[in-house]
């Protein structure tokens, strides 16, 4: 298991979760969020997250993996991450084989099965530690954040706060959350009128 799995997600000052978040980013936000990326081993995304924001990870280094869990091979062979170097698609076994055979024509993604209908994110994990990854930033779905922190899967977060107050919407996390945990704080960084929050948890 890799040692430092950080979760970064960005929310409204009133906690709800934003899906326009490029508009609403200033630009040293931007180029903090691109030096973290850059200083994991790897990044994991899942299908509801590239749907929602088709995220642009090219200005990572060619050598740090990007993975995607999609559980039934769902996404778009238009998706932007699909173009870039490194990537990992994580799929069940009930993924259909048309399609996995579809995108395995594309150069440099590679395929990691495991789970009959949903991906097995402990052994994605543990299969990344295989491949010398230590460190891995989660930038992914509410869903996605809330499956990995039940799991005690996740020791580190950063929460981004933006200056907007949205009223209506989703909060951070799509649901309740099955366990305790404790959050210490670590720092507290400002750009402009945007404030990162960043915890260690600990289960």
């Amino acid at each position: 298991m890799p040692s430092r799995i950080i979760y970064y997600g960005m929310m409204s000052l009133d906690g709800k979760d934003l899906l326009e978040l490029p508009k609403l980013l200033s630009r040293m936000h931007i180029h903090r969020l691109q030096e973290l990326r850059n200083n994991v081993d790897a990044i994991i995304t899942d299908i509801d997250y590239i749907k929602q924001r088709n995220p642009d990870f090219s200005y990572v280094d060619d050598s740090i993996m990007k993975v995607i869990i999609d559980d039934k091979a769902d996404i778009s062979l238009d998706a932007k991450i699909l173009s870039q170097k490194n990537v990992v698609l994580a799929v069940s076994k009930s993924a259909p084989h048309q399609k996995k055979e579809t995108l395995s024509k594309i150069p440099d993604l590679k395929f990691f099965v495991s789970g009959e209908y949903i991906v097995n994110v402990s052994e994605l994990l543990s299969k990344l530690s295989e491949h010398k990854v230590e460190s891995v930033l989660i930038e992914g779905s509410k869903s996605l954040a809330r499956r990995m922190l039940e799991r005690g899967l996740i020791n580190e977060i950063y929460i981004a706060i933006l200056p907007v107050m949205v009223g209506e919407g989703e909060t951070l996390l799509d649901k309740k959350l099955e366990r305790d945990m404790k959050l210490s704080l670590e720092g507290i960084t400002q750009y402009g009128d945007e404030v990162v929050l960043h915890y260690m948890i600990k289960y």
